[in-house]
């Protein structure tokens, strides 16, 4: 597959990721309730990442939540929000002092990614912001995202109505406009999670590596005794690969000579080649992380790989 992407930067709209707004005094004590992380000592300007996990553990929704001083804004999977915003009004009890405001309208969300990409960002911002940190501009707010493969990678924030004034400085400073398939290509290749494909209520955040959003010295939340136990004993189900193809690997459950393996994201990258996301036995990476699959037009030869993907 030919690279015939633009060079320099890409930005991305990622309309379909919720963006919510919650204020009030019990705000923080409410996530503190309901998600992973502890967000206690949160402070104006901080960024940190939590979950939205049920009762058993699973994962319902990866939230980045932004400090803005007086009210928390909450950016979540792709085509979560329904979930997200059913949870917080669930768990809003009558003497909390919390609202909550969907923003998908009032706020836009665009990932910066690839070479270039931090300079950019000080022509925004002035300078760029520190890790778990967001800062504002003149026309939006920036954050660099809090897991891995974040090199050149950045989220940007702004109010709609400056949105078009967003994009000429970003053109203006040689950023082009990334499609679906480029999107894709960024995402598999540094472990990016998706709403409906990683995020879809059947995996435990550990098996995600997402130990850095989980707290376990805070108190009680939903879900907490499942993900305790699973760090007391040190083992895990399955976790997070990735892999790299002869061809199209089949989505969904497979059936292979490494045991059971799910494949929940794959494209062709320009340099690549076929890359997926997997979930695998802890077991499989432990031999030759060799193993085949069948897929539509034939049989399809598999390597296990870490993430990110080397740049």
């Amino acid at each position: 597959m030919g690279d015939s992407r633009p060079t320099g930067p890409l930005w991305f709209e990622r309309a379909s990721c919720s963006r919510t707004v919650l204020s009030g005094a019990d705000a923080v004590d409410l996530l503190q309730r309901i998600t992973t992380n502890d967000l206690e000592e949160m402070s104006a300007t901080d960024v940190r990442n939590t979950c939205l996990i049920d009762a058993n553990g699973r994962m319902l929704d990866l939230l980045s939540v932004w400090h803005l001083g007086t009210e928390l804004l909450l950016m979540g999977s792709e085509n979560q929000g329904e979930v997200l915003r059913a949870h917080l009004a669930d768990a809003v009890s009558w003497k909390d002092d919390v609202q909550a405001m969907d923003a998908d309208e009032a706020l836009v969300l665009l990932t910066l990614v690839g070479e270039g990409a931090d300079d950019v960002v000080c022509h925004f911002v002035g300078e760029l912001p520190e890790s778990g940190h967001w800062r504002m501009g003149d026309a939006c707010w920036c954050a660099q995202p809090m897991h891995d493969g974040e090199a050149d990678a950045w989220d940007i924030v702004c109010q709609a109505g400056s949105r078009e004034g967003v994009l000429a400085l970003l053109a203006r400073h040689g950023v082009s406009e990334g499609d679906e398939q480029a999107w894709q290509e960024e995402r598999v290749a540094r472990g990016w999670l998706e709403g409906g494909r990683e995020v879809d209520g059947t995996v435990i955040p550990l098996e995600l590596d997402l130990w850095d959003s989980v707290s376990f010295d805070k108190g009680c939340f939903t879900g907490q005794e499942i993900l305790a136990r699973m760090e007391s004993r040190g083992k895990l189900a399955r976790t997070l690969v990735g892999l790299t193809c002869s061809a199209e690997p089949p989505l969904g459950r497979q059936h292979t000579e490494a045991g059971s393996v799910v494949v929940t994201s794959s494209v062709e990258h320009s340099r690549l080649g076929w890359i997926a996301l997997a979930l695998v036995r802890p077991s499989s990476i432990e031999g030759d992380g060799k193993f085949s699959m069948q897929g539509d037009a034939g049989q399809v030869e598999a390597e296990i790989r870490d993430l990110p993907f080397p740049g």
